[in-house]
């Protein structure tokens, strides 16, 4: 703050971003072939380039994705699916020979294997049963510090009750869990000796539910329906090793990182007045809430001593204050009409 020209060593600092682009091209071949008719087998080879502008970490990054996957029909009312993935990405990073750099995730080098299971069940026209299991393992091997591993596995189930053309009934049930391992490694900045290590476990639970209907009340008016529910559930445990100083005091675990519900109803109707004429009418609810630490307090205001007056805060403002209140609930209705030409 000051009362010089902006972005003067006496006048208020300015924060614009980098301007940043990237290249990107790929290439690569899928085969699929039948060693009968009930049995498909698919692979698939993938390489990606990608070379980027104003980056801090990275300026190219090359990734390799293979796959196989085996689909069976043998039984006429089931469908079974088997999918292996591998990803391998490496980077070229800017500054390879600092021991403590940070390397952002989204462009480390990295490792990745990814499994997936699926059945997709119709006993008859009026039921279909769907589901899938997914699990994904990630390394990140020559990360000195920042996320090292993360692993994640899902569980989805789906149903289907009632023809397309009747009353129809659709829900499903999502469970997600998901783990990341990062280490943060402190050094001296003179001597590069290690001060500490902090080893930094992550934990996140997601669930999900939902239930809809379709109801075509007459061959013009069709009512719909639907209710979601939506809870995340973050944990944080720290571990540390001390080195030539001692652990910081402020490593306390965390039970509310990313927490948050969220829970929404709707309500539609659709009338057709001719093949060119169409008017919808509905309503809908949601409520969320939401619980973390990262933003509990969350403050915007640079903080001094002694504080801002109201007429010099503003100007102090560092962040937009987009997470300082995000729990919300909302009513909402519309209505829409459609024309086709």
């Amino acid at each position: 703050g000051g009362t010089g020209p902006a972005g003067s060593t006496t006048g208020p600092r300015l924060c614009e971003n980098e301007p940043f682009a990237y290249d990107r091209s790929s290439h690569g071949l899928e085969m699929a072939f039948r060693p009968s008719d009930t049995n498909r087998i698919n692979v698939g080879w993938r390489e990606q380039q990608t070379d980027r502008e104003f980056h801090p970490d990275s300026d190219s990054t090359k990734e390799r994705r293979y796959s196989l996957e085996w689909r069976n029909t043998s039984l006429d009312t089931l469908v079974a699916s088997v999918k292996f993935q591998r990803i391998d990405r490496s980077s070229n990073f800017l500054a390879p020979d600092l021991p403590n750099t940070v390397w952002s995730f989204d462009v480390a080098n990295m490792d990745r294997d990814v499994y997936k299971v699926g059945f997709d069940y119709t006993p008859s026209s009026s039921v279909d049963l769907t589901a899938e299991y997914y699990f994904k393992k990630s390394d990140y091997p020559d990360t000195p510090s920042g996320r090292r591993a993360d692993d994640r596995g899902e569980i989805y189930l789906g149903a289907t009750f009632g023809k397309v053309d009747k009353f129809q009934v659709r829900a499903y049930v999502d469970v997600e869990n998901a783990t990341t391992d990062a280490r943060l490694v402190n050094r001296n900045s003179t001597t590069g000796a290690v001060n500490y290590t902090v080893f930094t476990g992550i934990e996140d639970k997601y669930s999900a539910a939902g239930l809809g209907f379709d109801w075509p009340l007459n061959t013009r008016f069709t009512l719909s329906g639907s209710a979601a529910w939506n809870r995340s559930k973050g944990l944080v445990d720290f571990n540390g090793l001390a080195g030539a100083t001692v652990l910081p005091t402020t490593l306390v675990n965390i039970n509310n990182y990313g927490n948050n519900d969220r829970k929404s109803i709707n309500v539609k109707g659709e009338y057709e007045f001719s093949d060119r004429w169409e008017l919808s009418a509905g309503v809908g609810y949601e409520a969320a809430s939401f619980d973390d630490i990262q933003y509990s307090p969350y403050s915007y205001i640079l903080p001094v001593t002694p504080p801002f007056t109201p007429a010099t805060a503003g100007a102090a403002s560092y962040l937009s204050g987009w997470y300082r209140d995000p729990a919300y609930k909302t009513t909402l209705g519309f209505v829409m009409a459609k024309v086709k030409f």
